[in-house]
């Protein structure tokens, strides 16, 4: 599946950690919002985000977050995400076993934010200009997992983190919060929404018949008792 235009006003910051999420950028009502912030292993980018928001605690989008948030971005995150991120809580997000198992240097840890992200409820929608950002549950890969979509007058685009993937896949794993059921809730409630963009944290953007598809691949996995395929 070739990777498809971004939606207008959207960015794609390119991952500086091999194993970094995608974090996404859009410029909207005179502020800078980023989605997920990477490992914070690379450089400190030269352009500060104004509003900072993350998917979930997993390292390779939110480890990064405290160094963004010293710089001068407002974090925003589910209310479980900003609670282990507040205490730097490395079990929490299965950093420690993570670490264990070779995904990051044994020196790498957890920056717990200096002060409380603000708090996204599920459901909950936040206006910029003319952009509406909404906190949609999509727990399953983890269970603090949001995802947002973000609906402007060009496009309705999903930052879906790591919930769906590119041919209906996703990622399940060997974590305390990794779970079939709340992964087969969550294609449910992804495909109820039916984005014309999904932005996922890894491979490639999915844009009209190429979103539509993922998320048909991914329920009828669901509808036959199975979980969706896996993205690795």
């Amino acid at each position: 599946m070739s990777n498809a235009p971004l939606p207008q006003g959207w960015e794609r910051i390119a991952p500086a950690y091999p194993l970094d999420c995608i974090c996404w950028r859009l410029r909207v009502g005179g502020e800078m919002l980023q989605f997920d912030a990477g490992t914070g292993l690379g450089p400190l980018p030269v352009s500060i985000p104004d509003r900072l928001f993350l998917t979930h605690g997993h390292a390779d989008h939110s480890g990064g977050a405290a160094r963004l948030q010293a710089a001068g971005a407002q974090v925003v995150a589910g209310a479980q995400t900003a609670t282990w991120l507040a205490a730097g809580d490395e079990a929490a997000i299965s950093l420690d076993r993570a670490r264990r198992a070779g995904l990051y240097p044994r020196t790498y840890r957890l920056a717990a934010l200096a002060t409380p992200a603000s708090i996204m409820r599920p459901g909950e929608r936040r206006q910029f200009g003319p952009a509406t950002v909404e906190c949609i549950v999509t727990t399953g890969h983890s269970a603090d997992h949001m995802s947002f979509l973000v609906e402007t007058p060009d496009s309705r685009a999903l930052v879906a983190g790591d919930a769906l993937f590119a041919g209906g896949t996703v990622v399940l794993q060997d974590a305390w919060d990794s779970t079939v059921p709340e992964t087969c809730r969550t294609i449910e409630r992804i495909a109820a929404l039916a984005p014309d963009h999904i932005l996922p944290g890894h491979g490639p953007v999915m844009s009209g018949t190429d979103a539509s598809r993922a998320i048909e691949l991914a329920l009828a996995r669901v509808a036959r008792f199975l979980p969706p395929l896996p993205f690795l």
